[in-house]
């Protein structure tokens, strides 16, 4: 009997757990430590919280085969290269800022508890699914929110934030358009690579594309087409008598949506900065504003730089301060080339593995939105979406039809 009530409790323990990370995860993905103004916390201290509860159950569930992902090796060098810089640079009066650091090593921990909780990867891609799904769903709500309510959105977000802004793109939380973009894309093709739904699918697709039209991102376009050719391909191998019925549904849905969009707003959508006038003109000066952050960039990789590098704790006060620029280098492959030098291969080795892993599990795609925002986002290396695209291509099955394959943990 006793035996009996200890295994249930510990598997209601492990439920609790479960519920926790999923929303931990939630918390992490869509950058909702930003709201934590509406009950009057400090987004430091949400995140705080956070990694203190990744901290535990990181180390209580710790297995060593974590150290062979190689999502877990790209965040420890990243560290290593961070502290031994900082620690070089100790002395330079430039103001040590941690925060880059301090999320990696959450995402890090996060993943970590994560891959420690299933031992099998059926199970574990069930649970992300369910975790993509339900972020998807609170990040349409947040999109209606702030297509409806846009100053008092971000309000909420940013206390400097001025209203009747003209130019308005959808972000969401992510802040910047293009990082939303970019994470919303991810989500979707990561969810439907999961999903058999063909409806489901298909609205999550076209959903998807419609939230980005709206962010007003050319990096957006590029991998909504890749989104595209991903659902049109299981739309056609689809044998369902439902499916253009759901297709037609799901079409005008998405026109009624465009169809909310009032006079007041100025939005600034991915049509309107290409299809002329002066969004376009607009479009241009953003584009013309990110090649000057790239030519600084490469100003700042002077030789000293190369061998001395402000690392992780120093780059943004160095860069402030030594009036670099407007805006960081707008690709994370300059962009950690000035932050550590020429010591940045050691890190980057591992997107070799991590493609051939791609290779066999063909996950080619999800690898190539990861190599686009290396390319053209400035910083991609400290969001979550980049960890948990590592995550999900290091936890895909090699092999359907041999089913050792589906253990992640050897026990």
């Amino acid at each position: 009997m006793g035996a009996c009530v200890w295994s249930l409790s510990r598997s209601y323990r492990k439920l609790m757990e479960k519920i926790l990370n999923f929303w931990i995860g939630i918390i992490l993905f869509a950058n909702l430590y930003y709201f934590g103004p509406l009950f009057g916390l400090a987004s430091n201290a949400i995140l705080f919280t956070v990694a203190t509860i990744c901290v535990f159950f990181f180390v209580f569930r710790y297995d060593r085969s974590f150290q062979k992902l190689l999502f877990s090796q790209l965040s420890f060098r990243i560290i290593i290269l961070s502290l031994v810089f900082g620690g070089l640079q100790i002395f330079s009066g430039y103001e040590v800022r941690p925060n880059d650091l301090f999320r990696i090593s959450i995402y890090t921990l996060y993943f970590g508890w994560t891959f420690f909780l299933f031992k099998n990867r059926e199970r574990l891609r069930l649970y992300l699914k369910r975790q993509l799904g339900f972020l998807l769903v609170i990040i349409v709500i947040m999109a209606i929110f702030e297509f409806l309510f846009y100053d008092q959105f971000h309000s909420i977000l940013d206390s400097e934030f001025f209203t009747d802004r003209a130019n308005k793109r959808l972000t969401v939380s992510f802040l910047d358009p293009n990082f939303f973009a970019f994470a919303l894309i991810s989500f979707a093709y990561i969810f439907n690579k999961l999903e058999k739904s063909i409806s489901l699918i298909l609205a999550v697709a076209l959903g998807t594309i419609i939230l980005v039209n709206l962010t007003g991102s050319r990096l957006g376009l590029l991998l909504s087409l890749v989104l595209m050719l991903q659902s049109l391909n299981i739309f056609l191998k689809n044998h369902s008598r439902w499916k253009y019925t759901s297709l037609a549904t799901i079409c005008l849905g998405s026109v009624f949506f465009q169809g909310l969009r009032t006079g007041d707003l100025d939005t600034a959508t991915i049509l309107e900065r290409i299809s002329g006038g002066e969004k376009t003109q607009m479009a241009s000066a953003s584009a013309n504003a990110r090649m000057e952050s790239m030519k600084d960039g490469i100003k700042a990789l002077d030789l000293s730089q190369l061998v001395l590098p402000p690392g992780n704790l120093f780059f943004r006060s160095k860069w402030a301060t030594d009036g670099r620029g407007r805006h960081y280098p707008h690709s994370t492959f300059l962009f950690l080339f000035v932050e550590y030098g020429a010591y940045v291969i050691w890190p980057f080795l591992i997107l070799a593995g991590l493609y051939k892993k791609s290779k066999i599990a063909k996950l080619r795609q999800i690898y190539i939105f990861l190599l686009l925002g290396f390319l053209f986002l400035p910083n991609l290396l400290y969001y979550s979406t980049t960890y948990l695209i590592f995550f999900f291509i290091e936890t895909a099955p090699r092999s359907s039809s041999n089913n050792k394959n589906n253990v992640i943990i050897k026990t």
